[in-house]
């Protein structure tokens, strides 16, 4: 009575700011500096996604028919900038130990947070904490191997265990300082993880 979907996104086609920052744009370099540039609306990763779900349900002859999502790793930190980025219908998103999160905040800047988009406003912050995102974490999941650095991520916290917390608590203080419902909730999988 399900249906189950695994899109490839390769590495070749999908590098970082394709994938795990959720395709919105790209870093270029211009007069010797880095700066991100915005791609058209039709070519940003996570449209592929909505494209995707619209073929299965047309294939399936259920234009209403539900879906949820769920990614692990570098795949949920995809899924968690499409949750926060393109309006969607999902009835769960799972995140399961990304190790990077949107942040949904002004003052935190793309790709960790809602700072400085253009395509972006009030009501698509209020339906990101809206949506129905589980934040699943292995509790053993906290070497720093592999891990983003960089300052964004940084002040989420040292560990993808710590940074699953600390984003939640944020969302869940956020949507609460304005009067929204809060959609998420944050399960942890005891013992599991490398530690």
């Amino acid at each position: 009575c399900a249906l189950l979907v695994a899109p490839l996104f390769d590495e070749e086609r999908f590098p970082r700011w394709s994938y795990q920052f959720g395709g919105l744009g790209d870093l270029i370099r211009e007069d010797g500096h880095k700066r991100f540039r915005l791609k058209p609306r039709d070519e940003r990763t996570g449209q592929l996604v909505l494209e995707l779900i619209d073929a299965l349900r047309a294939e399936e002859s259920r234009p209403a028919m539900d879906y949820s999502l769920i990614g692990h790793s570098a795949g949920a930190q995809f899924l968690g900038r499409f949750a926060a980025f393109f309006p969607n219908r999902a009835r769960r998103i799972v995140l399961a130990n990304p190790g990077s999160y949107v942040v949904p905040a002004w003052d935190r800047k793309y790709p960790y947070g809602f700072g400085g988009l253009t395509i972006v406003d009030e009501a698509d912050r209020e339906r990101y904490l809206e949506s129905s995102i589980v934040i699943l974490l292995a509790s053993r999941d906290i070497k720093r191997e592999g891990l983003d650095k960089s300052l964004g991520a940084e002040r989420q916290g040292s560990t993808r265990y710590e940074r699953g917390h600390t984003v939640f608590e944020l969302g869940q203080a956020s949507a609460a300082a304005e009067g929204w419902d809060f959609g998420w909730s944050l399960l942890e999988a005891p013992g599991l993880g490398d530690g």
